[in-house]
């Protein structure tokens, strides 16, 4: 997939739904200017997620470690659902980012803020899918790491 390809896939911008060329972050967003967000990525399989609710967790986990408050973990599920099923994928990647907002350009967090969330859905071309079906060769040396010294 090259990079004009990128543009048509679909995203949701807070809660909106559209073409990744169409999102538009703005500039004094505290993950433009200072990485201030979190992400996750959620591999998709047959248009179902994989352990959708551990990733959900651990992005409610990534968000209280960097003290990001007011952010829905349960509308993030439900926006993730609606945007897979407005990409059409079956076999995908989701990444999810939530940021801090907008603020003033300070090093401090600021008092308030608006979180914003954006994802979008790349197909996922397994590279290993043959591999998978006819096996690979591996050659296997005992682990004497652990072992007792003498």
């Amino acid at each position: 997939m090259n990079i004009d390809d990128y543009f048509n896939l679909t995203a949701n911008f807070n809660g909106q739904i559209m073409p990744v060329g169409e999102v538009m972050v703005p500039a004094l967003d505290r993950a433009f200017l200072f990485g201030d967000a979190v992400y996750e990525v959620i591999r998709v399989y047959n248009a179902r997620f994989l352990h959708l609710s551990d990733h959900l967790a651990r992005l409610k986990t990534s968000l209280f470690s960097l003290k990001i408050t007011g952010v829905d973990i349960n509308d993030i599920d439900l926006q993730l659902n609606r945007t897979l099923e407005a990409s059409k994928l079956k076999n995908a990647l989701a990444y999810v980012q939530v940021t801090r907002g907008v603020a003033p350009r300070t090093h401090y967090y600021p008092e308030k803020y608006t979180p914003n969330c954006f994802m979008f859905f790349t197909p996922f071309d397994d590279p290993f899918a043959a591999q998978r079906q006819t096996g690979v060769k591996a050659v296997f040396h005992p682990d004497i790491r652990w072992g007792e010294m003498t």
